[in-house]
């Protein structure tokens, strides 16, 4: 598709943040509905839009089913602004489940879990990681292909690489990133030193919110966050901080033994706690991997059976 401004109608703004807005635009030739995601920055030239951070990471990655990718972007040379259009998706995970007033099953969240996981693992792949997983950031797509179990159409892609980072980048990277509710300890703790983990520990703190219905660790600033998080999984010990490089010395906690995950989840099957705990690890170095988190066991049906999916597919279009 060549972009081309006259091309489209504007018909909403649909999303706005802290480096873009997001309108639903129209496509007069196709008729098809599309995202165009206009970026704050100011940008001099078109060879320097080209090095913006998300345009470098959405032409490294390929179509990945879990992943929302770009269709085209545009560079205005009079407002100096930068457009990327990306398919348009029926909402984001948030929209998904802030109305609702029964929870979703365990094996419909495991569904979800694994798309993410499957999205994050590609990311890792690529030698890139995120860096702000949140549900606003988790688009939710109807795939009527997939037949009528929602279980099987609805898809889920991560979005907005505005944040994302090189692997080869080596810390004190960027201290403040992500969503505070879904920020890994790691990173309240230092200045800067962490790395590829963080995605992990936003899955878990997701994967939790998508269960209850409620986010696991809401608070309210910086060290409220860090207190929530301690009563829950207890305060890092003096041989956890003395791993940290550029820590944070001017954060005050109190010592506490948390109350630990299991009463949050009581019901959750064994696999599933077992995946969860190790996502919220608290010490980045022994948080479970996205690739180990992807072949885990709790995840063996979903193997399966979306194999058979992609079989039928491939067979029908044939």
């Amino acid at each position: 598709m060549s972009f081309s401004p006259k091309r489209y109608c504007t018909l909403e703004k649909i999303g706005e943040g802290s480096f873009s807005n997001v309108n639903k635009i129209h496509d007069k030739y196709s008729r098809r509905y599309y995202a165009a995601k206009v970026l704050k920055e100011n940008f001099e030239s078109i060879e320097d839009a080209m090095r913006c951070t998300e345009i470098v990471a959405l032409r490294t990655l390929k179509h990945h089913p879990n992943i929302a990718g770009i269709t085209d972007f545009y560079y205005d040379s009079t407002t100096r602004k930068l457009t990327i259009v990306t398919e348009l998706a029926h909402m984001n995970l948030y929209e998904y489940i802030k109305d609702r007033k029964r929870c979703l099953s365990e094996i419909r969240c495991k569904h979800f879990l694994y798309q993410l996981v499957s999205g994050v693992r590609y990311l890792h792949s690529r030698h890139i990681f995120h860096r702000d997983i949140k549900p606003e950031n988790c688009l939710v797509k109807i795939n009527k292909q997939l037949g009528v179990n929602p279980m099987n159409a609805e898809v889920l892609q991560l979005t907005d690489f505005g944040m994302v980072c090189s692997f080869r980048e080596k810390p004190p990277l960027t201290s403040y990133i992500s969503t505070r509710w879904y920020r890994a300890p790691e990173v309240i703790l230092t200045y800067g030193w962490y790395g590829p983990p963080v995605d992990i520990w936003a899955l878990g703190c997701i994967f939790y919110e998508i269960l209850t219905l409620k986010p696991l660790f809401p608070g309210e600033d910086q060290e409220d966050q860090l207190n929530k998080i301690h009563t829950v999984l207890g305060s890092p010990s003096k041989d956890v901080l003395k791993r940290m490089e550029y820590f944070n010395y001017d954060l005050q906690f109190s010592t506490r033994r948390g109350s630990g995950l299991h009463y949050l989840l009581p019901t959750i099957s064994g696999d599933g706690m077992d995946i969860w705990r190790k996502s919220l690890e608290y010490r980045s170095d022994l948080r479970i991997s996205a690739f180990r988190m992807f072949e885990h066991s709790y995840f063996d049906s979903l193997r399966l059976g979306n194999a058979c999916i992609a079989t039928a597919l491939y067979t029908s279009t044939a």
